[in-house]
């Protein structure tokens, strides 16, 4: 059984969040060595759902989104989620314009509702902030205190400039909230072995490079990782639809020891989505 930590399914208000160029999106995942998964050609969540049992991926997690452009509701990722019959968990996205109104949606759709975690992409909001901004601490407190994981994206594009990614944002969140485990989303790509680092400083943070991992520099240093000393503490994650679900558990699959994959595949996931074995 396998969980996929990260990916957005043709439905809803991730088809104008994620789908808007296919054949764009085609031409990127062939430049890493894969072809694009037939159901995100033709937007079909049926084709997903049977790619997905083809490949032995029992759960997708959805994230909800706050950004400039894309964004997803909680209302919407918690709609899917609930009508899924476990085959998709999701991610709350909280604002922190609005402190009092996040922490009333945290409750709602995380501590009493369908969601499992928060995510947090800081640079991408409409006022881009760095990860370690004050102005987001208040809502990883809540989150800590209540026991919620959340995912933070400083990797890639995520904000306006370069210092966005920098490895010092989460170093800072990882010592000022000791208890909150942190999901590194997209592995701190460009800064690998920088964020490999974090991951090993801190046993609060979990790398998930999701499809960031197949393919690109700095892929070695992340497969070493989670076949020796992070092989607790690294979840396997598609990015789809970036990445189909065939080219993704086979990349693992050849890449990771036989020793190591019921962790990155299922359990590390598991354990933080709190699904009791074989669930």
């Amino acid at each position: 059984m396998i969980i996929d930590f990260r990916m957005r399914p043709p439905m809803g208000q991730y088809l104008a969040s994620a789908y808007g160029n296919t054949e764009k999106m085609a031409a990127g995942t062939r430049r890493i060595g894969f072809t694009q998964a037939e159901s995100v050609g033709r937007t079909s969540p049926e084709m997903l759902f049977e790619e997905m049992r083809e490949n032995d991926v029992v759960c997708g997690v959805i994230p909800a989104r706050l950004a400039a452009k894309g964004s997803v509701s909680n209302e919407e990722t918690a709609s899917i989620v609930s009508s899924s019959g476990g085959l998709f968990r999701g991610t709350a996205v909280l604002d922190p314009s609005d402190i009092p109104g996040s922490l009333e949606m945290l409750d709602r759709f995380v501590v009493n509702g369908p969601l499992s975690g928060v995510g947090f992409e800081p640079g991408m909001l409409p006022e881009p902030l760095h990860a370690n901004d004050k102005k987001l601490y208040p809502l990883y407190d809540a989150c800590q205190e209540k026991n919620i994981f959340v995912s933070i994206m400083t990797a890639a594009a995520c904000g306006p400039d370069i210092s966005f990614t920098s490895p010092a944002l989460l170093d800072d969140v990882a010592r000022d909230f000791p208890r909150l485990t942190i999901v590194s989303a997209h592995g701190g790509w460009p800064w690998v072995t920088q964020n490999i680092y974090l991951a090993h400083r801190h046993s609060n943070v979990v790398l998930c490079p999701d499809f960031i991992m197949f393919n690109m520099p700095g892929m070695n240093d992340y497969l070493m990782a989670a076949n020796y000393f992070l092989q607790d503490r690294f979840l396997f994650a598609t990015g789809y639809p970036h990445v189909g679900h065939k080219d993704a558990v086979d990349f693992y699959r050849t890449h990771l020891r036989a020793e190591v994959q019921q962790k990155i595949f299922y359990d590390n996931a598991a354990k933080l989505l709190g699904i009791q074995h074989g669930a």
